[in-house]
């Protein structure tokens, strides 16, 4: 029996912002991270967020938070949620790994959380003291 494979997605299925290092958003940020959270729905992604301290998440919410936006205290948590998604779309139904094998796609997971925490510093360090 030939199992036909979809191919990998073009891009990450989730997409983790780490806010660890942010001290806090103002509400024009919060109206951006909202339009961004958008974005990433139309193109197929999930916005996580980690380690949003909780006046910042009252931010979010007051700009139109839903329940597609998920958020966790650490980033453990957040990659946990990823991964944990990931392997719920597959529960065992292919016959070894595929181009888009869970494993790539916790990859992809982790390499976002890398590239957001890179734009993450980039930003801090272009913010006047």
């Amino acid at each position: 029996a030939h199992r036909s494979h979809s191919r990998p997605p073009r891009h990450p299925a989730f997409l983790v912002l780490d806010f660890s290092h942010v001290q806090g958003i103002n509400e024009t940020a919060a109206a951006l991270l909202c339009k961004f959270r958008r974005l990433c729905q139309q193109h197929g992604m999930q916005l996580v967020i980690a380690c949003i301290g909780p006046n910042d998440l009252h931010l979010l919410e007051a700009h139109g938070r839903d329940a597609d936006l998920r958020v966790f205290g650490s980033i453990p948590d957040a990659i946990e949620y990823c991964e944990d998604s990931i392997l719920a779309q597959w529960d065992g139904t292919t016959d070894g790994p595929s181009p888009s094998s869970p494993r790539q796609q916790a990859h992809s997971c982790m390499a976002s959380t890398a590239a957001a925490r890179r734009a993450s510093s980039a930003v801090d360090s272009r913010e006047p003291s």
